[in-house]
């Protein structure tokens, strides 16, 4: 009995060393937690004072949603003009035929070529792309099945080269 008590105060002490530290004399949690959220509040108003940060905050947020925006509104699209459940979901799943394809390829270009470089190219060509297929839309001829299956796979492949690129971008600019 006697080593039972030895060995449960020897626990008792490591748990309260380990886990219970701002508790131990009647202290607490708080003051330690609101030190850490004052000092990520900070960090975050900091970051919003980058004016490198917020440009390629506010433009990639903005071509990443008006491209999303754009293939759910192409199949919407689609299901208005045939009426086709089926061909309305071959639209929305030729979307994620790109990704899978060519994730890791865009993974390996973001981490062997200049991250700004493919980001801005990207977006460029998302630009150039919505234009062109703008254009023929409103000028030359209403959209087809094939040109809109065209359109979101070229979209979705811009898409899949910005991705990675984001990541290793934010670690240049900050």
């Amino acid at each position: 009995n006697l080593q039972f008590s030895k060995i449960s105060k020897a626990v008792a002490q490591f748990i309260s060393d380990r886990w219970l530290t701002p508790h131990r004399n009647g202290g607490s949690a708080a003051p330690e937690y609101s030190n850490n959220m004052k000092v990520r509040k900070y960090m975050y108003l900091k970051l919003l004072k980058h004016k490198s940060f917020m440009a390629f905050w506010g433009t990639t947020t903005f071509f990443r949603l008006a491209s999303n925006i754009l293939q759910f509104a192409l199949a919407i699209y689609v299901l208005d003009m045939t009426g086709s459940a089926f061909i309305y979901s071959t639209v929305l799943a030729i979307i994620i035929i790109p990704r899978i394809i060519l994730s890791s390829v865009a993974g390996y270009i973001a981490d062997r070529k200049e991250c700004l470089q493919i980001l801005k190219w990207s977006v460029l060509g998302l630009f150039v792309l919505m234009a062109c297929f703008w254009i023929i839309h409103v000028f030359l001829m209403p959209l087809n099945i094939l040109l809109i299956y065209v359109l979101v796979v070229c979209l979705e492949l811009f898409e899949t080269l910005i991705a990675p690129s984001e990541g290793k971008a934010l670690m240049c600019i900050v």
